[in-house]
């Protein structure tokens, strides 16, 4: 199923390669959800997981930067809906004025309640399962591990790749020098979850906040 931005006018949809990046609505935060919703301008709409917003609606200073890798901010709030005007969706961005928060909430319904429950359980891994937490590299939730074969390690007593000797963060990214809290069983600031020395299995790919996934070049 292609990925496409839901406002109004906007043609966007995913492409790889392009600096055009899509986000999923945050429906495990009702009132953050909300004014994602009354941005948009449509009444009656009602997000799905799958419901995303390209990074065109969004000024400069919902983002932040972090190894040269632009990441959405938690608290932001898509403000540039600008259908049939001709200036450049970019240009109208980095023009953008902060607008005045509003403090309306409202429900999402029934599909957004299972849908925020799922959510909801996936940051509840993310928070409280890694160490990194809300400080763990971009946001990136880790996902997807695999195992080894029984009894067999993936990891060598020094969180080393037994297949390659690779020192590689659980943030999969090959350059990291270590995102996560100090591991308190070998002090890495390269393990996740779970201390990465003599560990069992690996992540085969983590999802970045927005959706983006980031696979494991070195998963089998």
């Amino acid at each position: 199923m292609p990925v496409i931005c839901a406002a109004p006018g906007c043609s966007n949809k995913f492409v790889k390669g392009s600096e055009i990046r899509f986000y999923r609505f945050p429906l495990s935060k009702p009132q953050l959800a909300t004014k994602w919703v009354q941005s948009l301008g449509m009444k009656n709409f009602i997000p799905t997981a799958n419901t995303c917003l390209c990074s065109e609606h969004f000024r400069t200073d919902c983002f932040r930067d972090y190894n040269g890798k632009q990441f959405l901010r938690e608290d932001a709030v898509p403000t540039i809906f600008s259908p049939g005007q001709e200036t450049s969706k970019i240009e109208l961005r980095k023009r953008g004025v902060v607008p005045k928060e509003t403090n309306a909430a409202n429900q999402m319904g029934m599909q957004a309640d299972r849908d925020r429950t799922r959510e909801t359980a996936m940051r509840r891994e993310k928070r409280g399962g890694m160490r990194g937490g809300r400080g763990g590299r971009g946001g990136k939730q880790l996902s997807d591990r695999q195992s080894g074969a029984a009894k067999s390690k993936v990891y060598d007593s020094k969180g080393r790749l037994l297949s390659n000797g690779k020192d590689m963060c659980d943030c999969l990214d090959v350059d990291c020098m270590g995102c996560f809290y100090p591991c308190p069983e070998c002090g890495s600031r390269k393990c996740g979850v779970e201390c990465r020395c003599d560990r069992k299995w690996l992540y085969e790919q983590v999802e970045v906040e927005g959706g983006e996934i980031i696979r494991n070049k070195f998963a089998s």
